[in-house]
């Protein structure tokens, strides 16, 4: 599963994010769930940036390089990354039928 993050022009490079339903079952923390779904910006940033992979070279982003990226959205592209990534999410975590 994948959902593109639309990043700013200037931010470069651009990143996506990737989901693996294993990896995110098996790493994703429930203060961090609850923390999306409550819309802490920290956590949708610090969140987003573990999953995020290079859109040019399809290489996984250092996470303290995602953060910067991340850090350059502005607030409404930031939860609809953050809404995407929920769905996608629940997706992983309940297959749909």
């Amino acid at each position: 599963m994948t959902d593109e993050v639309v990043t700013p022009e200037a931010a470069k490079p651009a990143l996506i994010v990737r989901l693996n339903r294993a990896t995110v079952l098996a790493e994703l923390e429930v203060d961090e769930i609850i923390g999306l779904q409550e819309g802490v910006i920290r956590t949708m940033r610090d969140v987003l940036s573990r999953y995020s992979f290079d859109t040019d070279t399809g290489e996984k982003l250092d996470p303290a390089v995602a953060v910067k990226i991340i850090g350059k959205m502005t607030i409404a592209k930031l939860a609809e990354a953050s809404e995407s990534f929920l769905r996608e999410l629940e997706n992983a975590a309940v297959p749909p039928k």
